[in-house]
């Protein structure tokens, strides 16, 4: 079954996600963390939405910092 968040776009395909504009697998709970807990609403589909965990900005920040130090 296929399921568009009309949110952000997300789709979600026999559960595993697949992000919007890159249609690269991903996890839901990164999702949550990232979009659908700060920006997201009542229409917001993914299921781990209310689970703990998943990246953070700030995480990802540095992994690019730290990235581009080694570049």
């Amino acid at each position: 079954m296929l399921a568009l968040c009309p949110t952000c776009g997300a789709c979600f395909f026999e559960g595993q996600l697949y992000w919007s504009g890159t249609c690269k697998k991903g996890d839901p709970r990164d999702l949550a963390s990232l979009v659908c807990r700060p920006y997201g609403d009542g229409a917001c589909i993914n299921p781990a939405r209310d689970l703990p965990g998943g990246d953070t900005w700030k995480e990802r920040m540095e992994f690019i910092d730290d990235f581009l130090k080694d570049f």
